[in-house]
């Protein structure tokens, strides 16, 4: 997987090793010895800094110019005669970042994750849990069904009424038991 940045935030990121063609580790990369490509395009990797760590591995520290356009953003080698692996990231909107990397699984804004604790999906259901259990309506109880028809407006109850009045006319003329009322909504 590419690593993830955020988009027109500065980032420092490990690239090499840089060998020769003959395998031998190459210590003295600078900035114009490197290629950044967005999106396929190349783009300009100057007044960077570059810092070995020595075995042929280099920090370089991307602007926030370097990460300004969403999409793939890959650092290479442009130095002849000298190889190293492709480096390749996914730049993301400010938001996409921090729901993935930054608020992590289950906090505010963050990702939803699988599950049966609060806030998580359960794949049985597909229901989320909330919070407060009383909220949940995988688990109605009398209180829930009293606190929902007492947050019902009156012309809603009416028509509550009215929906269930002909369900029951419909059962009693077509030989179903058709017993019931609507006197608890009121």
């Amino acid at each position: 997987m590419n690593q993830l940045l955020k988009q027109s935030t500065a980032a420092t990121v490990v690239a090499g090793p840089v060998l020769d063609t003959d395998g031998a580790i190459y210590t003295g990369m600078v900035a114009a010895d490197f290629n950044l490509t967005k999106n396929g395009t190349n783009a300009a990797l100057s007044g960077n800094t570059i810092t070995s760590l020595g075995n042929g591995l280099y920090t370089v520290a991307l602007t926030t110019g370097n990460t300004d356009t969403l999409g793939r953003l890959d650092l290479s080698c442009n130095k002849s005669a000298y190889v190293m692996p492709l480096r390749s990231f996914t730049v993301l909107t400010s938001a996409t970042f921090d729901a993935i990397v930054t608020n992590g699984a289950n906090a505010a804004n963050g990702l939803i994750t699988a599950g049966t604790g609060t806030g998580q999906i359960d794949l049985e259901t597909g229901r989320v849990k909330p919070a407060d259990s009383s909220l949940d309506p995988a688990t109605p109880t009398a209180d829930f069904a009293a606190q929902f028809i007492a947050d019902m407006t009156d012309s809603t109850k009416a028509e509550v009424r009215a929906a269930i009045l002909n369900v029951l006319t419909y059962l009693n003329t077509s030989g179903g038991s058709g017993s019931g009322s609507v006197s608890d909504i009121n």
